[in-house]
């Protein structure tokens, strides 16, 4: 699954934890569903 910069640095904590647990969980539905990157809408991300 590609990642922006901006969502690997979110991934790798550097935003906080709550930050980067949001973003395991949004990495870990992403690959369960072969999503190719995250679609960011209005602060909210879904798979594309």
């Amino acid at each position: 699954m590609h990642l922006t910069r901006d969502e690997e640095k979110g991934l790798s904590g550097e935003y906080g934890e709550a930050t980067s647990t949001a973003y395991r969980i949004l990495v870990a539905i992403g690959e369960a569903t072969d999503a190719e990157k995250l679609y960011h809408q209005m602060g909210t991300c879904f798979r594309s």
